[in-house]
This record gives structure tokens, C-alpha cells and sequence, in this order.
């Protein structure tokens, strides 16, 4: 099975797609995700140019995967990490992590990747948006807060800071639960 693909296209025209797997069903301790490339339009594909997996020891889940390519033309391959166990709660801030991977030349033969690193809380499922000043907005949500929130960078992902917008839509309508909360 797969869960929540993405696509890049490069300057130059490789296509890479990422997913997340593994286990049974989702979510499993046993989560991956996967990152393949194709050089010729999409007929052939790489085979796993990474495979980032969860952590069971540390109670982690790699679930949601997305690429982006910014202003720079740097490659960024973000990953949801999801914490649980022990007395975690879906409304702990620091139960959801937005990790990332960024290769500087995504049109090399060989993908050079810095080192990854957490940079916000939230679960992603939706590209940065970069605004007319160059901010980087990350749309990471989160149920911590009874306001949506999102990460900000003013240094083309160098540091990020959290912030939080408008108030989220009452958590109930009528007597359903809404979970109204995947800012894109």
C-alpha cells in the first residue's frame, strides 16, 4: 500500500516521487517512506534513492512525505514523524515533528543530502508557500492549540518559527466531530 505520494519536477526534467509504506496497515511502527527517481519523463523508474524508516525504539512513525523545490532550486524532501506511546497524547505539541532533507542539486548524477533535521512541530501535507517579501510559509499543523498554526522562515529554511493564525473551526458540528484543521 501507499499513502500520501508527491511529485517533483527539476530544471532539468528528472522526476522524483516519494510515499510512505509498511506494515499491515497505517499507521504501523514499521513505516517508511520511499523516494525514487525517473530520468526519462516517468516510462522507468529508480529503484529507492532513500528509504527513511521509522523508529519503533523511539516510539516514532515516518508517515507523510513531500518534495518541494524553492526559490534556490534546492530539492526538500520533508518527513512526518509521529510520536506515540507511553502518556503522549494527540495533544502534545511535540507528537507530531516536521523533519527535512535538502539536496542542493537534484539534477546531479549523484544526490548529495545535508543532514537531516527536525525543524518544526505539526504534521505537513502541503508544500512551503514562498510570499512576496520571501517568507517561507510551512502550513504544519497541529491539535495543541485551539488555533491553526504554521512555521515561518525568513532565511530560506535556515531557522524556523513557530507561529499561530486564526482560530480553528469549532472541533464539533452539530454532534459530528470536524477535523477541519490540514491547513494547504
Amino acid at each position: 500500500w501507499q499513502g500520501c505520494p508527491t511529485l517533483l519536477h527539476t530544471p532539468k526534467g528528472r522526476l522524483f516521487a516519494g510515499w510512505y509504506s509498511g506494515g499491515v496497515r497505517e499507521p504501523d511502527p514499521g513505516n517508511y517512506n520511499l523516494l525514487v527517481r525517473s530520468d526519462d519523463d516517468g516510462w522507468n523508474w529508480s529503484k529507492p534513492e532513500l528509504v527513511i524508516p521509522g523508529n519503533p525504539a523511539e516510539n516514532a512513525l515516518a508517515i507523510d512525505i513531500q518534495l518541494w523545490l524553492d526559490p534556490l532550486e534546492r530539492m526538500w524532501l520533508f518527513i512526518t514523524r509521529r510520536l506515540y506511546g507511553g502518556e503522549r497524547r494527540l495533544t502534545d505539541e511535540d507528537h507530531l515533528e516536521v523533519w527535512a532533507i535538502v539536496c542542493d542539486d537534484p539534477d546531479a548524477e549523484k544526490l548529495q543530502w545535508h543532514e537531516p533535521r527536525k525543524i518544526t512541530q505539526g504534521f505537513l501535507r502541503t508544500q512551503p508557500t514562498v510570499l512576496s517579501n520571501g517568507d517561507w510559509l510551512l502550513c504544519s499543523y497541529d491539535w495543541s492549540s485551539p488555533n491553526y498554526r504554521y512555521s515561518r522562515s525568513r532565511d530560506n529554511g535556515a531557522t524556523w518559527e513557530r507561529c499561530e493564525g486564526g482560530k480553528r473551526i469549532a472541533p464539533y458540528v452539530g454532534k459530528e466531530l470536524s477535523n477541519f484543521d490540514e491547513g494547504m
